[in-house]
């Protein structure tokens, strides 16, 4: 009788034990969001970019961000894809500040698109 109570509670540790732990929704680049952009150009051709990075996701992480500069006929004057804070993850439901900088004139619009993010 001892045995086979013994064996039940066996059973139920491991039948507890072995339940998953909830796992919390991946972080996608639908979740990062990038405001408050602004092109400024210098007379002698250098082309700035600044905005903030938003890191709506539960986690941490690191994000990439492509940034394409068009002359007046809507031709690409030059694009880049780069990690505005580095090998840093921007903290859970945080900003982070940004500024690219090129060699380009002549830029009459410009975008800057999330294009991943990854967990570092």
């Amino acid at each position: 009788m001892r045995l086979m109570i013994f064996g039940l509670l066996i059973a139920v540790g491991t039948l507890t034990a072995a339940a998953p732990a909830p796992q919390s929704t991946p972080c996608k680049v639908s979740d990062i969001s990038v405001e408050k952009l602004k092109i400024t150009e210098s007379s002698i051709g250098l082309t700035r970019v600044t905005g903030i990075v938003l890191n709506n996701c539960a986690e941490s992480v690191g994000v990439e961000l492509k940034a394409t500069l068009y002359n007046k006929a809507d031709e690409v004057l030059t694009t880049q894809e780069f990690w505005p804070a580095d090998e840093k993850n921007i903290s859970a439901k945080s900003d982070w500040p940004f500024e690219w900088s090129t060699l380009a004139k002549g830029t009459e619009r410009f975008t800057v698109k999330v294009i991943g993010v990854k967990a570092r």
